[in-house]
C-alpha cells in the first residue's frame, strides 16, 4: 500500500517523539500531598528508581488513576522535552494498613465475652515497639511487631493488684497473644488468631 505523504510525515513524527520517551521505574506514595508553591494536596509524591529522594510532581500522569490508600510501582515513559510523563504499566498496588499506634483503643470483645465493669483499653507507641493498657484491674505492657496487616505481640507484664474477676484477665492477656492479624472496618480495630478466628474488637474513645 502506497503511503501519501501527509501519513508519511505522521508517522515520522510520531516516532521521533515515541524515541524522545524515556522509560522509567517510580514509586508512587501513598497519600496526595501539597504541590509546590500552592495550598492543594493535588500532587504526587514519587521516588524515581536507582533515587533515594522523594520529588512531587502533578497528578496528571496520562492513563494513571491514583486512589489514595494504596503504593504503586510504575513503569513510566517520560518526555523529557515537554515534561510529560504517561503510564506503560501498573508493576504492582499494595494497600497500606491503617496505623493504628495513634489511638487509644478500647475492648468491645474477648470472644464470647462482651460485658465489661470497667472497660479494658489497649494503646501502641507510635515510635517503639511498644503497648501498654489496661485489663480492667491491672495495667500492662508489652512488645509488638507490625508487618502490614500481620502483628506479634509478646513479652506481657502486669501489676499484681487482686482482682474480682481473674477469668477476664486472663482471657484478655490469652487473646493479645494470639493475635496475629487485624483489620479496622468503619472505625472497628479486629484481631485474629494465626487461622482467621476474630478474638477481640475495640472502637476508639470517640465512637
Amino acid at each position: 500500500m502506497k503511503l501519501k505523504t501527509s501519513q508519511l510525515l505522521l508517522l515520522t513524527f510520531l516516532f521521533f517523539s515515541c524515541s524522545n520517551d524515556k522509560i522509567i521505574e517510580a514509586e508512587v506514595y501513598n497519600k496526595l500531598v501539597t504541590c509546590e508553591g500552592t495550598t492543594e494536596a493535588n500532587c504526587l509524591e514519587v521516588k524515581i528508581a536507582d533515587s533515594q529522594d522523594w520529588v512531587t510532581i502533578p497528578n496528571d500522569i496520562e492513563g494513571f488513576n491514583f486512589e489514595e490508600g494504596y503504593t504503586y510501582k510504575l513503569q513510566l515513559a517520560y518526555n523529557e522535552k515537554a515534561n510529560t510523563y504517561n503510564l506503560s504499566k501498573v508493576i504492582a498496588k499494595e494497600k497500606v494498613a491503617e496505623d493504628i499506634r495513634l489511638r487509644t483503643w478500647i475492648v468491645t470483645s474477648i470472644g464470647d465475652i462482651n460485658s465489661f465493669s470497667e472497660p479494658p483499653f489497649l494503646k501502641f507507641s507510635p515510635t517503639s515497639s511498644s503497648l501498654k493498657g489496661f485489663t480492667g484491674c491491672n495495667n500492662f505492657n508489652g512488645k509488638v511487631v507490625f508487618k502490614n496487616y500481620d502483628v506479634e505481640i509478646g513479652d506481657i507484664a502486669m501489676t499484681k493488684k487482686l482482682c474480682p474477676n481473674n477469668d477476664i484477665e486472663q482471657e484478655l492477656v490469652n487473646a493479645l497473644q494470639k493475635t496475629k492479624r487485624y483489620d479496622v472496618v468503619n472505625g472497628i480495630l479486629h484481631f485474629y488468631s494465626e487461622y482467621g478466628a476474630l478474638v477481640m474488637t475495640f472502637k476508639t474513645e470517640d465512637k
